[in-house]
């Protein structure tokens, strides 16, 4: 056994809409497959994700399979379920009940890399919120806190987590859709004005020098556990708090680049028309209840605004933008603050 974790046989149950109420049967979760309703939850881009109910009671099962389910000719391994159960164990390990804002995992099949997680019903995501024109500072000081409580607690127990969260795959993808394909020559896609600015700030010595440390950084550092896809669509806002999804990039690595992501897509998805005294409480909610926590200090407060700098540009111009976001006009903004952020993060 690998310490990536064991390989999936060479043929993986695939789970479908007609199937997987019997698959929920057999694992004892549904007393019969009559009257179960399936339904898609969430954008599923990456995983087979769906919702069952039955008799009052419902369920979200994600399975991951060889490739990405929005794009099955891109290769992915499905391993990456494992480390988002891995997350899940070893955070409930770290801290008390109380302090974790996973959803509760119902059952976790390795052979079919399926997950059974608790259905939080119908809510809203930060990112919706944010763009609605709201903006839950009790849910960014939650997410804040839990962040910095993870991270400090696993920084003591690295030798025991590193086996479990050589997260290699995972992190080579993230690390070259932020720090790599941005900056490529080509940018396919992307509105010419942006382009041309990236273009522009790529020809910058001292940026490309910041660039390549946070890229060292993120590919080396191990100081923490890190959830590594901190952005606001993966933080439900449930009736009980907020609820952090798809730990699918955990891994060892720097504390600030999750502090970082966070920062990056609030910035991202407040509205347009949010006053910058709105967005300076929205992020300062955040990291002052991270920093409430642990004493960061310069160095990594300065590596988040790097990171987020990293993050915005990529969200903006890179394989991974938003849609939302894809009109020069709203975009322009919003890079013109990531370039400023990563060229001088003080």
């Amino acid at each position: 056994m690998s310490p990536s974790g064991p390989r999936p046989p060479a043929v993986q149950p695939r789970l479908d809409d007609a199937s997987l109420p019997g698959y929920l049967v057999g694992a004892g979760l549904l007393p019969d497959a009559s009257g179960a309703r399936v339904s898609a939850a969430g954008e599923g881009n990456l995983n087979y994700v769906r919702r069952v109910e039955h008799s009052g009671r419902s369920w979200i099962v994600k399975q991951a399979r060889p490739g990405v389910e929005g794009f099955p000719e891109l290769p992915l391994s499905a391993d990456r379920i494992l480390f988002e159960r891995r997350y899940d164990e070893a955070v409930r390990a770290l801290l008390p009940p109380d302090q974790v804002i996973l959803p509760a995992i119902a059952r976790f099949d390795e052979r079919a890399r399926v997950l059974v997680l608790e259905d939080l019903g119908t809510v809203t995501s930060l990112q919706d919120a944010l763009r609605a024109g709201e903006v839950p500072l009790d849910a960014l000081r939650a997410l804040g806190v839990y962040l910095a409580r993870v991270h400090a607690t696993s920084a003591s127990r690295l030798a025991q987590l590193a086996p479990r969260f050589e997260n290699i795959e995972m992190r080579r993808l993230h690390g070259e859709a932020l720090f790599d394909a941005p900056w490529a020559g080509d940018l396919p896609g992307v509105a010419a004005p942006l382009r041309a600015r990236m273009h522009e700030a790529g020809r910058e010595p001292a940026l490309r020098a910041r660039l390549a440390g946070l890229r060292t950084a993120y590919h080396t550092r191990g100081q923490a556990l890190v959830h590594g896809d901190v952005k606001c669509a993966n933080v439900l806002l449930a009736p009980g708090g907020a609820r952090l999804i798809d730990a699918e990039f955990a891994h060892l690595g720097d504390p600030a680049f999750d502090l970082g992501a966070a920062l990056a897509h609030v910035q991202l998805c407040l509205a347009p028309q949010t006053g910058e005294q709105v967005r300076a409480r929205a992020r300062g909610a955040l990291v002052t209840a991270y920093t409430s926590v642990v004493s960061p200090g310069d160095a990594l407060l300065q590596r988040a605004l790097g990171y987020c700098g990293v993050d915005m540009a990529a969200h903006l111009v890179g394989p991974s933008r938003l849609p939302f976001l894809s009109e020069p006009e709203r975009a322009m903004p919003l890079l013109h603050r990531g370039l400023a952020l990563l060229r001088d993060p003080a």
